[in-house]
């Protein structure tokens, strides 16, 4: 779910400017930005279970960690995500149900 928001938000409404990235494996997405006028920005997603053996439900903590770049420029990066496309993701305080996504 987050992988797909991400991608939206990214088409359309950062003009595919954001470079994302995926390892399964590691439970972790890359987000990179290469811009003319700023430094290059590099952003690591990593998921945490929270589930503790809850089979029916699937619950996940997102850690978003800024590797490299302008820190302004990233704070209003995903101020933009919070406020648009992210925002029932990121900031939802229910538990989400593993058949729902």
């Amino acid at each position: 779910m987050v992988w797909d928001e991400l991608n939206s938000f990214n088409e359309d409404l950062f003009e595919g400017k954001l470079k994302i990235e995926s390892n399964l494996e590691k439970k972790w997405l890359k987000i990179s930005m290469e811009d003319k006028e700023s430094l290059p920005m590099l952003v690591k997603v990593k998921f945490f279970d929270l589930s503790e053996g809850a089979e029916d439900r699937k619950r996940l903590r997102i850690r978003f960690t800024k590797k490299r770049g302008d820190l302004s420029q990233w704070y209003q990066i995903f101020k933009q995500m919070q406020e648009t496309q992210l925002e029932d993701v990121l900031l939802a305080p229910r538990v989400h149900h593993a058949a729902a996504e």
